[in-house]
């Protein structure tokens, strides 16, 4: 061990110490645990200062700056495990901050041996960058996961994996069977739900790096690593279950298994390559794009024509087509309507002409320098010529990075001339260019490009840290002094409360009726996919309905609709509720019950904050509208062979 990290090691102690009993006496003071957590985060800071500066003032001028990082980082992961051991594993509040300050100790020593205390040379660590990078990103990951409420859309797969099927209206079931996955190590957890989202990060990652260390060295794959850490659209894959999870793993697969088939001729990936393309066509729709760009590249490629006469191509072809089987039986016993959703109607919906949408999504996913970078890159490619004595390979690498990136988001550039792509559409088909942008900023030197050099990529990656890492705080805890996120919208923000209060109202309704109610939200499937989760679970596990879509009343609620007949709830009473008295309000519902019962209103409320109105309703004894209508055309038929 160098001296360096012995002096690291002991002002962590150091620091983690003066945390602890900052801590303490906050607690003991009677303070709630968030803010003892902030006593103690800012005793440490003031400890490691007046222990680092003038040692850093000694090495290539001062460094405090770096400090606050530091403190920050450890803020992010000490809240995170504050809440997790109190709330989910039921930990007392002393216990709660043990499990803190034994976060904060790793964090801070390593960031004090790696970038404050050691010798400093003019290049970027790049090792020791992506390394406490990629371990940041993991333990973010699994406390945040694990204490912050489920998103709607998370639910809503959630509500998949509880109606296993081999497709779906909306997307295939792959993320339904990752789910399962995950919820049978956790039950019905939050982190069971997001837990194989982090473990298909993981494996996007490792193909990733070594596709980059393969084709431009071990410094460019560290690179990569550091990138696949921290830009916003791959930290997001790696913590929120969507499809996007396993189709940016499959997306990756494939790019790793082409580039060795068609750059470096070893046939035998092709069998890997058709079984990530139909993995992913299971996974998401989107992946047929990377086929178009496989036969642009063959065809723009000469060194690659020649597999168009190998068997090997199209029984990769076969062997995807095979795997995405189920879906296409799925969708042949329900009208093609998974793929009628998602193609022909997504191009023949009302015109919007919106390429603006692509350059934010850019922004958003790649951070602003991402943003200028990748372009760069690829604008580069045009005029770069290889040297005298290359054979011809690395020519090839990059016009493999150029189709692979160009020919999808062309698809989407048309796309957006007459609809409206969504943020997250573009994520995966950077992953084909990232290995280049690595290598040109690991060999970049300070004349190179300002998107091209390393302080640039590390100073960014350090800001996409703190403020992913924030932004998780804020929903979780809070900031004193700042407004807290609105509860029950997109956000996971209040929806275990919302399961609760729904309870209540649900067991009221039961000792007035007699009969337990169903439970219909009336927005499209956030209400219903949150409350089927929080509060209706137990029902679903027995195989009863407890949470229900608006379709009921005519209106859309995506796969709900397959999910609930309405016949099967006929003569049920049926709590109606929403955020929006307008649809709770709504004329209608008198169509669909025989009487309706007065709104009423709930305060949803977390930590003592009240954020947002729950308003409800009861709609007794549940009637198809179209049977109703039945009932008054008979009657009325009735009435006039009467009059007659």
């Amino acid at each position: 061990m160098t001296t360096e990290w012995r002096l690291a090691i002991r002002m962590g102690l150091l620091a983690d110490g003066a945390f602890v009993a900052a801590a303490a006496g906050g607690l003991a003071a009677g303070q709630p645990l968030t803010l003892a957590v902030w006593l103690g985060i800012g005793a440490g800071l003031v400890t490691t200062w007046l222990a680092a500066n003038q040692l850093c003032r000694q090495r290539n001028g001062s460094r405090s700056w770096l400090l606050a990082v530091c403190w920050l980082l450890a803020m992010w992961l000490a809240g995170g495990a504050a809440v997790v051991g109190r709330e989910q594993l039921g930990w007392s509040v002393w216990a709660s901050l043990a499990g803190s300050a034994a976060v904060v100790l790793p964090v801070v020593t390593c960031f004090l041996g790696w970038f404050v205390v050691g010798e400093r040379g003019t290049g970027v660590p790049w090792r020791r960058v992506a390394l406490y990078g990629a371990g940041y990103a993991v333990a973010m990951r699994l406390l945040y996961g694990a204490g912050l409420d489920l998103l709607p859309e998370e639910a809503y797969y959630w509500m998949y994996a509880q109606h296993p099927s081999p497709g779906y209206l909306d997307h295939p079931p792959m993320v339904a069977w990752l789910i399962m996955a995950g919820t049978s190590l956790f039950v019905n957890e939050e982190l069971g739900v997001r837990l194989m989202a982090l473990v298909c990060w993981i494996g996007t990652t490792g193909l990733v790096v070594a596709g980059t260390r393969r084709w431009y060295g071990t410094a460019a794959g560290w690179v990569a690593l550091f990138m696949m850490s921290t830009l916003p659209f791959f930290f997001a894959v790696g913590f929120i279950m969507t499809p996007d999870v396993p189709l940016v793993l499959c997306w990756a697969g494939y790019l790793y298994c082409a580039g060795r088939a068609l750059v470096d001729g070893e046939g035998r990936f092709w069998w890997l390559a058709g079984v990530f393309i139909g993995l992913g066509m299971l996974s998401k729709y989107t992946i047929a794009l990377a086929g178009l760009a496989t036969l642009v590249f063959v065809l723009a490629d000469r060194g690659s024509r020649h597999w168009l006469r190998r068997p090997e191509t199209y029984l990769s072809a076969l062997l995807a087509v095979g795997l995405f089987l189920p879906v296409i039986y799925w969708n042949a016993h329900n009208d093609w309507a998974s793929f009628a959703f998602q193609g022909s109607r997504r191009w023949t919906d009302g015109l919007e002409i919106s390429p603006h949408l692509l350059v934010l999504s850019l922004l958003v996913l790649l951070t602003p320098l991402g943003a200028v970078a990748f372009p760069v890159i690829l604008w580069r490619l045009r005029h770069w010529r290889p040297a005298a004595d290359d054979t011809g390979r690395d020519l090839r690498r990059r016009r493999f990075a150029l189709v692979f990136t160009v020919v999808p988001l062309a698809v989407f550039v048309v796309f957006s001339l007459r609809g409206a792509p969504k943020l997250n559409w573009t994520g995966p088909v950077w992953l084909a260019s990232l290995p280049l942008l690595a290598a040109a900023v690991a060999g970049a030197g300070q004349h190179a490009g300002r998107a091209l050099r390393p302080h640039w990529w590390l100073n960014t990656g350090l800001a996409m840290m703190l403020l992913c890492g924030g932004g998780l705080y804020w929903l979780l805890l809070g900031f004193p002094g700042l407004p807290v996120m609105p509860g029950l919208n997109a956000a996971p923000v209040a929806w275990e409360e919302l399961g609760e209060a729904l309870e209540r109202i649900e067991d009221k309704v039961e000792g007035e009726t007699g009969q337990e109610p169903v439970l219909m939200g009336m927005d499209k499937y956030f209400l219903a996919s949150q409350t089927a989760f929080y509060a209706e679970a137990d029902d679903l596990a027995e195989g009863t309905h407890g949470a229900v879509g608006r379709h009921l009343v005519g209106r859309r609620s995506l796969m709900y609709r397959f999910w609930c007949r309405p016949e099967e709830i006929f003569g049920r009473d049926v709590v109606i509720f929403d955020t929006d008295r307008e649809d709770v309000e709504a004329g209608y519902l008198g169509r669909h019950f025989e009487r309706l019962g007065p709104v009423e209103v709930v305060p949803i409320v977390k930590n003592g904050r009240p954020l947002a109105q729950l308003y409800w309703r009861v709609g007794y004894r549940y009637r198809e509208a179209r049977k109703q209508l039945r009932e008054q055309a008979a009657a009325a038929r009735a009435r006039a062979f009467r009059g007659s």
